[in-house]
């Protein structure tokens, strides 16, 4: 059977929900494509790469909803070395499009969040490495997408708050918008 059938709806079911409960086989697939997503990127042609961003990363947000907080954590990971990949400017705007889409990433970092806070060094690695060029939106603009109330909002902010201010990648653009 393939994963990818009907709309990767296999593939959802066992990224949240494991193999008959077991999510030992998961966990070791997405450190696979962790280990080798340069390798597969380098097997696709430029216009590949276009065409294939948006599914990569449609398939891996689905860890994001995973009931397996190793799941939701390997996924932040290979979405960030995914994200870290894509140097390539279209591919690097590829991937913010996909992300502040209407249900895109940003939506499933935050549930992940909500879901798993004590994956929140997790999360925020990935949201620099996807908004790395655009973090001063990614704070200000796309994050009052997802929470409507100034209340969420906050509480968002100050979940990632610590953890911005603490990565290399982050620190120097986080002083601006404090």
């Amino acid at each position: 059977m393939s994963l990818l059938k009907n709309e990767n709806k296999y593939l959802s079911h066992v990224l949240s929900k494991g193999i008959k409960g077991d999510f030992e086989m998961v966990i070791v697939w997405l450190k696979e494509l962790y280990v080798h997503i340069r390798h597969i990127l380098a097997l696709l042609s430029e216009e590949q790469k276009l065409e294939s961003t948006t599914k990569i990363l449609q398939i891996l947000k689905l860890g994001l909803y995973s009931k397996n907080e190793e799941v939701a954590q390997w996924a932040c990971k290979v979405i960030a070395k995914l994200a870290f990949e894509l140097s390539d400017d279209v591919l690097s705007k590829e991937a913010w499009e996909w992300f502040v889409a209407v249900n895109g990433g940003i939506f499933a970092f935050f549930a992940c969040l909500e879901h798993f806070p004590d994956s929140v060094l997790y999360i925020v690695t990935a949201l620099i490495q996807v908004g790395k060029d655009n973090l001063v939106e990614l704070f200000t603009l796309e994050m009052r997408k997802v929470f409507e109330k100034a209340g969420e909002y906050l509480k968002a902010v100050s979940q990632i708050l610590n953890p911005l201010t603490e990565l290399k990648l982050s620190k120097d653009q986080v002083k601006f918008l404090i």
